[in-house]
């Protein structure tokens, strides 16, 4: 999983992908991806929690923010 430092201007030159998807992570703020598809960009959030549970004491929670150009990069959460 690549990590970038997110930018409106990186986040324009990331290319489409022919299949599949890609995750970027951004340095500057933890769990903040940007998963790249054929077709679209889309901000999320990641992040694990503890879960006593869980084998490992914890899980990983996971939320689409919304599309990259539907929402701006500051109200992505950084």
């Amino acid at each position: 999983m690549p990590s970038l430092k997110f930018t409106k201007v990186l986040i324009d030159k990331l290319p489409f992908t022919k299949g599949g998807q890609v995750d970027y992570f951004d340095m500057a703020t933890p769990g903040l991806g940007l998963r790249v598809g054929q077709s679209s960009k889309t901000f999320f959030a990641k992040s694990d929690i503890r879960d006593t549970s869980k084998k490992s004491g914890y899980k990983t929670v996971k939320k689409t923010l919304g599309r990259y150009g539907e929402i701006r990069l500051e109200k992505s959460g950084r």
